[in-house]
């Protein structure tokens, strides 16, 4: 199902916004409770999830964004391309992360701060390689 393919590409561990963690907890445990079987289909928005969350501003907001027909459309797209700006941000923020280390170990000497130089270089193109492949075709 959807929310099967939305937890194998964005585990927990990529959310860093408290609302966002509540809102996947949410949804897992909605899932492993009141999810219909496979191939009955099932809103984007499912009834019951909001009742797994106890923050009020999470709950309005959620709501407000479902008036205003966020959520409606091809949910399958909604899921993608919610993943991949999730992802692209987090890249995105590593990769500024990587440059400040960078500039600092840079001044140091010897050969455990080159080694650290090289290691943070190796992590910078790998990032540098996700963000475009991320920024093509997904």
């Amino acid at each position: 199902g959807l929310y099967a393919r939305f937890r194998s590409m964005l585990p927990l561990e990529e959310l860093e916004d408290p609302g966002a963690r509540e809102l996947y907890l949410a949804l897992e445990e909605w899932w492993r409770n009141e999810a219909p079987p496979p191939g009955e289909g099932g809103s984007l928005l499912p009834e019951g999830l909001l009742s797994r969350v106890s923050n009020e501003a999470l709950k309005t907001f959620v709501f407000e964004q479902n008036a205003g027909g966020a959520f409606s459309g091809d949910p399958e797209r909604l899921v993608t391309d919610s993943v991949k700006r999730l992802r692209q941000k987090r890249l995105a923020r590593r990769q500024r992360e990587i440059v400040i280390a960078m500039r600092t170990r840079k001044d140091q000497n010897g050969v455990s701060g080159r080694r650290t130089l090289e290691d943070l270089l190796a992590e910078k193109i790998h990032v540098d390689d996700e963000l475009q492949r991320l920024q093509g075709n997904w």
